[in-house]
């Protein structure tokens, strides 16, 4: 009996395995082409939104809903989408008040000084485990 062979879904995983050949050495984890930044560990993660989201501190962010190898081969094409949009902090962080009164321009800036912050509670999570 004959076997049909998808060729695009062949071309798929081709291009996905050369898209993160050298993130899998790197980060020792497996990245396919249903792979999510939620499906990341958060030592891979480091300093990224994600990690921002998974301790509660954003609602949501540009991009979460696209698997890895959309945002990495398609990245022409998304990324002026995704550099519009910002971050949204969740109401209940202590500094949504803030937050809440700045301009737009200045949202994803302040979300990114939260950084520091985000550092030393990763290191304190990590303690703690």
């Amino acid at each position: 009996m004959s076997h049909v062979i998808d060729l695009d879904r062949e071309r798929r995983l081709i291009r996905v395995k050369r898209a993160f050949r050298n993130w899998a050495a790197r980060f020792k984890e497996d990245f396919g082409p249903e792979t999510h930044l939620g499906d990341i560990s958060l030592d891979t993660l480091c300093v990224r939104f994600e990690c921002m989201k998974r301790l509660g501190w954003l609602e949501r962010y540009p991009g979460e809903e696209y698997a890895l190898v959309s945002l990495v081969t398609q990245f022409d094409r998304l990324a002026p989408g995704l550099q519009a949009n910002i971050p949204h902090l969740r109401k209940d962080h202590p500094e949504y008040p803030k937050f809440a009164v700045i301009s737009t321009y200045d949202k994803e800036g302040f979300v990114r000084k939260l950084i520091p912050k985000l550092m030393r509670a990763l290191d304190d999570y990590g303690k703690t485990l």
